[in-house]
């Protein structure tokens, strides 16, 4: 990764990216990285506990592996599958959206005819946000029925009974990845957002 990058995460970030740890992967992870960040963080402060620290960040098998010491439950680690499943949707060199291990969805029909928990679901998402959509229903545990699932500005997610924890883990990730992609093309907005 690219110094500057690598430091404007470190920035935002110590407790979970420590200096000098060394992030090996392409600037297009920026923005998931972040998301990860931004969600482990947000949970220690709700678990009243210190956030879990990076100790490998790397490229493995084109996808992004985050190695953490100190994940406490469910959530955290829902968070890191839920970023590896992202990067599976987006170019590690850029961040765009990319087809490597699926086809780019187009419409939410497309997302509602690929995961069967979906069929009678609400669906209102930009295009832009349908990789991160994809991505976030690859990571539920199976068995989960969605009723609703609206991004349009925030998400609105809701299931059928009660939400597991870890499902809330990989639901809030993609919340705060949908603040750093654009939602008409899917780009990644300038890092560090301001």
């Amino acid at each position: 990764m690219h110094i500057e990058a690598e430091a404007a995460l470190s920035a935002r970030h110590p407790a979970i990216y420590p200096p000098p740890l060394c992030i090996d992967c392409g600037p297009g992870w920026l923005p998931i990285l972040d998301a990860l960040a931004s969600t482990l963080e947000a949970h220690s402060f709700d678990v009243f506990a210190n956030p879990p620290v990076a100790v490998q960040v790397k490229e493995k098998r084109e996808t992004l592996r985050v190695y953490l010491d100190g994940a406490r439950d469910h959530f955290d680690n829902a968070a890191v599958a839920m970023a590896e499943q992202l990067s599976m949707r987006f170019a590690e060199s850029d961040g765009w959206s990319t087809s490597r291990f699926a086809p780019i969805l187009e419409t939410p029909a497309e997302l509602r005819a690929k995961y069967p928990a979906l069929r009678n679901a609400a669906l209102g998402i930009h295009p832009g946000w349908l990789a991160i959509a994809d991505a976030l229903m690859a990571s539920l545990e199976d068995g989960v029925v969605v009723t609703r699932l609206t991004m349009m500005g925030v998400i609105d997610f809701q299931v059928e009974g009660e939400m597991s924890f870890r499902d809330q883990g990989a639901c809030r990730v993609a919340a705060v990845m949908c603040k750093l992609v654009d939602r008409t093309h899917g780009l990644p907005l300038p890092y560090p957002p301001a």
